[in-house]
């Protein structure tokens, strides 16, 4: 036993040993890899999803280049689908200084001031690389953060000179701006166009239920304004699209949903009192009770609403 026991033992150490000798070799064969090869390597990771991976390989690169915008670049997407948006935008606003007229760049680091709430300086440098390079995402990120920042005009201009690289996301980008305006006619005629031509380039991007929430205030809002001339009538679109939302959980449908449906239906009813009725059916398809209850009590208490 005694015997075994070594040489399971001295198995072990060479098996070990064998290990150590493959982790030499292979850092061995990193540490000759061109800085192209390299590049390459840290893009297809990223590609791959493996962004720490493409991270560390952005930091060998840096290490001798410092200066080199494209590693920058890089390193700061990295960072950026890591979740780390304050390193993202550290990268990004370097790279800028090496490489300053990068349409890219510039949009990249807009995306990194948007997810710090920095919204002032995500609209300047969006229109900085629409400045430096006219494209889909240049044009629809400096919109975008137009409308963020409430300059409507603007982002509904950006939009008009899009041209050729006008795509479906602004569509709906077109709808949310004229929303804003409580321009509601021109809001819904652009959610139809951007449904109408939903696809799976889009549901890369979007939260169809979140458009399609947007899209039925719209909907509200034009019904709201017209209510003082019109009478309720029967509209299939407008319960099909309550029916769905209001009894969705998530992202933006919990039990504020109803609540917030409710602004437009109480601005209808102080216009004309049968509305009220008519709304009253949409708390029948709400199968959540406390949801139910939230838009019941504010429909019957409509006199301290202005």
């Amino acid at each position: 036993m005694q015997h075994f026991f070594i040489l399971v033992l001295m198995k072990k150490i060479l098996l070990i040993s064998a290990i150590g000798l493959f982790c030499i070799q292979n850092v061995s064969a990193q540490e000759k890899m061109s800085k192209d090869d390299r590049e390459n390597l840290a893009r297809q990771q990223f590609d791959d999803g493996e962004y720490q991976k493409s991270l560390t390989n952005y930091n060998i690169l840096l290490k001798d280049d410092e200066n080199n915008a494209s590693y920058l670049n890089g390193r700061g997407l990295a960072y950026f689908r890591l979740g780390n948006y304050a390193k993202a935008k550290q990268n990004f606003a370097m790279a800028t200084l090496f490489s300053e007229k990068d349409a890219t760049i510039w949009s990249n680091l807009s995306a990194a001031y948007n997810n710090l709430n920095e919204n002032e300086k995500a609209y300047e440098t969006s229109v900085k690389a629409l400045r430096y390079g006219k494209s889909a995402l240049t044009v629809f990120n400096a919109a975008s953060n137009a409308n963020n920042v409430e300059r409507l005009d603007e982002a509904l201009s950006i939009l008009d000179n899009a041209g050729e690289f006008r795509t479906n996301s602004m569509e709906d980008l077109y709808a949310r701006v004229y929303s804003k305006k409580n321009d509601y006619e021109n809001s819904i005629k652009h959610f139809e166009i951007f449904f109408k031509n939903f696809d799976d380039n889009d549901k890369m991007t979007f939260n169809v239920l979140s458009e399609k929430r947007s899209y039925f205030f719209a909907l509200m809002g034009k019904l709201a304004d017209e209510a003082a001339t019109s009478q309720p009538k029967e509209n299939a679109l407008l319960k099909e699209l309550f029916e769905e939302l209001a009894n969705n959980t998530g992202y933006e449908f919990d039990s504020n949903f109803p609540l917030h449906s409710s602004y437009e239906m109480i601005r209808a009813i102080k216009k004309n009192s049968a509305y009220k009725d008519y709304f009253l059916e949409f708390v029948k398809l709400i199968k959540d009770k406390d949801k139910a209850y939230i838009l019941l009590n504010e429909l019957n208490d409509t006199q301290n609403y202005k």
